[in-house]
């Protein structure tokens, strides 16, 4: 992988980390000061077991994408952690945190 795929790619993580970031403080906030409001408690009764898995979902994420962030820094990121061969850019666009080439992806 070229500096300017890395780059790019790097840019990409750090703005998904961002919409992240954004997504778990509203999940955050839902049990906040307005929980008093009759519509929201019932709602958050409702959808209370899914939103903790969903936070801790997107909390999960957070982390794997800064693992990835690291990744790119210590120039590991876009190898097989399988067979060490270089994982395409096409695929790393699609799944940045891809630590497997596709042939290892099919195996995990």
């Amino acid at each position: 992988m070229n500096e300017t795929d890395r780059l790019k790619l790097k840019e990409y993580i750090h703005y998904e980390i961002d919409v992240l970031a954004q997504r778990i403080a509203v999940m955050e906030s839902l049990g906040g000061p307005d929980k008093d409001d009759k519509e929201i408690r019932s709602e958050a009764m409702v959808m209370g077991e899914l939103d903790k898995q969903a936070l801790a979902n997107a909390w999960k994420r957070m982390n794997i994408l800064q693992q990835t962030i690291e990744r790119i820094d210590d120039k590991s990121y876009g190898v097989c952690t399988v067979c060490g061969t270089n994982i395409p850019v096409e695929r790393l666009m699609v799944v940045p945190e891809a630590q497997y080439c596709v042939k290892h992806a099919e195996d995990e």
